[in-house]
């Protein structure tokens, strides 16, 4: 066994050379998002994936590594500094700093996996005639004598392009996956990780000073039980290596590497192939021909003893009769082996782990052995370039490509952005769980969340520029919080933010919250966060608030004639004659023109000049319109227009209209007062729309709640799309809190929402499942209907769609948000629950 580093410090870009002076590229390949339930696509990427193994075989051979690297949380909470406003600057530091500290304090080091594939780079040499032939082999004989008597030969500074070319094939033959070739400090990196295993570390410092020696600082010393021990600068860890055993002949739908990553610890794996020769005694064709004979020989004497054949003995006949086939077809076959890296933070934590990895794996048929002494060798034998030195034969298998594919390479559960507040878990297993603690327990897949992404270029595998969001689902499930904490974050930002809160919950909510003496004292930072808002609250028995909604004041000609037009038709129950249609289009049309020339005119005008009219239908339908609107809630949106319209300054507003009556379903028959406050919220729309394309270069965040509204008229529909195309041009982001999927699905309107969260919805799974494209079968259903409270499908800004948990880390919050305090019933069930 060679003690020695097996890769030199010569690098350039992804490429390196071993102690043998044989280059090897690294690539890292991006992972494709795979649904849990997606079994179609399953199959389709290990198709391609075998294809894409298939032209590396003049390379010989490869090597592949599922990392579960450092996800650098105090470098990426870090960064979002320079997205916090100034003004808030103070509490987002805050968060950003428990958040780090809380994951790390639950993780250990807080990780994230990255797939890395190592190709030699095989030197095609052309001779121009015998002579140079004879020359280049004396040379490289000449070569490995001088090296072997320990001597080293000097290196050509342009090394790297003698292998320029065939590099650009490797990577051309990649190309059909994710492929970004590494660079030298990631090649660094990644190497040195091999020495820091589930060390907490600052990867910046690790790239601080890169050189051989800092790579292997590091002391790595053997357990008598079993294991490493690591110990260097950053810290400690405990390390055991696991060889993947016989798993049989038969390898479909095995997806180890899946399997791997639902693991709620971190978990390497080390894969290690070469192309098989299939000719000769020692290849192949030798060694299927001695199995068979061993094999006949086990048959023959259980056949004389009397005994029953062993299945094993019968899969492994046909498995040789098969592979001679293939041999004969010139299929290519891969031998390789498989090691699973655990580690722990302590001795006892790593035989839990050990032991835990263990049992799951071989009750999926996968065992996994406890190669006790041999942690050392497994050590050296795995490290980067390796795998053309160690011809490992204990725990080697042997299958086709497609075989091999069946191990699920180069997929992942991924959800969110690369940058961003963390979000939440996305649930790894299909099972139905307890509750959404066991979820965070088991599930290390973090999520984090920059919703101005979706509105930005050249962001890597994002799918749409849609910036809006929407958030659907029957109420208690966790919607009101998740909207909720995106607006908190939001607020810390460089943003403006409008929350319009048709309940007048959070003004309630949070008043209480920071008002109590005990919240001020613990939490400063939010007491005074919270104080900044501006709560905005719509009384119409105050005079000085009637008209700050009128459309004719606050808009332009359009939106100020839509919007009009939308509210008059709303406050009727029934549907105005031809006349009346006509002269409220015309008399709207006159008082906008009116305005626009500069006269002091608003929407009252438009009412009393309809309760003037000639004509008897009109003039009745004005003094209905004029009857209803005095002393009503829709006050707000009439004025003279010698009001002011509503302006928000300030960086955060909340607003809420006292006496506002919403239905709480879009089904429920609407009563007058329903219907007036129904109708006021078309002027709320519209004004949200003004609000949002105030300043293009300015980006601002609308949420509104209950805005299932706008779709009980094709009026609101009108005012709903309007909202949501000033989105991208005006760098406005807008969230909708609705009931259903059914409110989302416009089929006039085409530009729909980026990003989707769905709670469940008891009585429309199946409309959920449709809106996100998902096929309604048996599995999919038992998915969506499995879900627990804070539990929800989310589809992201790269069309990825996951189960995901939401997770609030921040008590201080969780206090804002509650809406229903525990009773004594309800702790006394929880106590006695079995």
């Amino acid at each position: 066994m060679q003690l020695e580093y097996p890769l030199l410090e010569y690098t350039h870009k992804n490429m390196i050379l071993t102690q043998e002076k044989q280059a090897i590229a690294y690539y890292r390949i991006r992972s494709e998002t795979v649904m849990l339930t997606d079994k179609e696509k399953k199959q389709k990427t290990k198709k391609k994936v075998a294809r894409v193994l298939k032209r590396l075989k003049n390379s010989e051979g490869f090597e592949i590594n599922l990392l579960p690297v450092n996800a650098d949380i105090r470098g990426k909470m870090g960064a979002m500094r320079s997205l916090v406003d100034p003004e808030n600057y103070a509490v987002a530091v805050d968060k950003l700093m428990k958040t780090a500290v809380s994951l790390e304090n639950e993780m250990g080091m807080v990780y994230e996996y990255a797939w890395m594939i190592g190709i030699p780079l095989v030197k095609k040499e052309i001779a121009v005639d015998i002579k140079e032939n004879i020359s280049k082999a004396i040379n490289h004989a000449t070569e490995k004598i001088v090296t072997g008597l320990g001597f080293a030969i000097e290196l050509n500074e342009a090394w790297y392009q003698e292998f320029q070319d065939q590099e650009m094939e490797v990577y051309q033959n990649l190309s059909e996956l994710l492929v970004e070739r590494l660079t030298a400090e990631e090649l660094y990196y990644y190497q040195a990780y091999q020495f820091l295993k589930n060390i907490p570390h600052e990867k910046q410092e690790v790239l601080a000073s890169q050189n051989l020696d800092n790579l292997m600082a590091t002391k790595i010393k053997p357990n008598f039980q079993g294991g490493l021990h690591f110990n260097c600068d950053y810290g400690e860890s405990y390390v055991s290596y696991l060889p993947v055993g016989d798993i049989g002949v038969f390898l479909d739908g095995n997806h180890l590497l899946e399997i791997v990553q639902k693991m709620p610890f971190p978990v390497e794996v080390k894969l290690q192939v070469n192309f098989a020769e299939s000719k000769g005694q020692l290849a192949l064709s030798g060694r299927s021909s001695r199995a068979r004979t061993r094999t006949k020989n086990i048959m023959q004497e259980a056949h004389l003893a009397g005994s029953k054949q062993k299945r094993k003995i019968v899969e492994g006949q046909l498995a040789l009769d098969d592979l001679d086939q293939k041999i004969d077809d010139g299929v290519d076959i891969i031998d390789w082996t498989a090691v699973l890296i655990v580690c722990g933070s302590s001795k006892k934590q790593l035989q839990a782990r050990k032991k835990y990895l263990i049992n799951r794996f071989d009750s999926l048929g996968i065992p996994l052995i406890k190669a006790t002494f041999d942690d050392p060798y497994l050590f050296q034998s795995t490290l980067f370039g390796n795998f053309m030195r160690f011809k490992e034969k204990r725990w080697q298998h042997t299958c086709t490509l497609e075989s091999f594919a069946e191990l699920n390479f180069f997929t992942s559960l991924k959800a969110g952005t690369n940058l961003g507040y963390y979000f939440g878990r996305i649930d790894t297993t299909l099972e139905e769980k307890e509750d959404r603690q066991s979820i965070l327990l088991n599930s290390k897949n973090l999520i984090y969340m920059n919703m101005f992404l979706a509105n930005k270029q050249d962001v890597i595998g994002k799918k749409t520029n849609n910036p809006h969001w929407a958030l659907t689902g029957d109420t208690g499930n966790g919607k009101s919080v998740t909207a909720k904490k995106l607006f908190m974050e939001c607020a810390t930002l460089k943003d403006r933010v409008l929350y319009i809160d048709p309940k007048k919950e959070m003004r309630r909510q949070f008043m209480r919250t920071i008002n109590d003496p005990v919240y001020q004292k613990k939490y400063p930072l939010d007491t005074d966060f919270v104080r900044s808002f501006n709560f905005v609250t719509l009384d119409v028995r105050d005079k000085k608030n009637r008209g700050v909604l009128d459309p004719i004041v606050l808009f332009d000609e359009t939106e100020a004639i839509a919007t009009a037009k939308a509210m008059l038709t709303n406050i009727y129950e029934g549907i105005w004659n031809l006349k009346q249609k006509t002269e409220i289009n015309e008399t709207i049309a006159a008082v906008v023109k009116e305005r626009k020339s500069g006269k002091k005119v608003g929407f009252w005008h438009v009412i009393e000049r309809l309760a003037k009219s000639s004509i008897p239908d009109v003039e009745d339908m004005g003094r209905f319109l004029l009857s209803t609107i005095k002393e009503s809630i829709l006050e707000l949106a009439f004025s003279h227009g010698e009001t002011p319209g509503l302006s928000f300054e300030k960086k955060v507003t909340i607003l809420e209209i006292e006496d506002l009556d919403l239905p709480t379903d879009k089904n429920e028959h609407m009563d007058e007062n329903k219907r007036l406050s129904v109708t006021l919220m078309f002027a709320l729309g519209t004004f949200c729309s003004k609000f949002g394309s105030r300043n293009p270069k300015q980006e601002t965040v609308t949420f509104f709640d209950e805005s299932w509204i706008f779709q009980s008229s094709p009026e609101g529909k009108a005012i709903l799309k309007s909202m949501k195309r000033i989105g991208r041009s005006f760098n406005n982001f807008l969230v909708l809190i609705t009931q259903s999927v059914n409110d989302l699905d416009d089929k006039e309107d085409g530009t729909g929402f980026g990003t989707v969260i769905c709670f469940d919805e008891v009585q429309n799974r199946e409309g959920i499942l449709s809106y996100l494209n998902l096929p309604n079968n048996e599995q999919n259903m038992k998915w969506v209907s499995n879900m627990v409270q804070g539990q929800c499908l989310l589809k992201d800004m790269f069309n990825q769609v996951n189960r995901v948990v939401v997770h609030v880390l921040f008590e201080e919050w969780l206090e804002l948000f509650k809406t229903v305090d525990d009773s004594e019933a309800s702790i006394m069930e929880n106590r006695f629950a079995l």
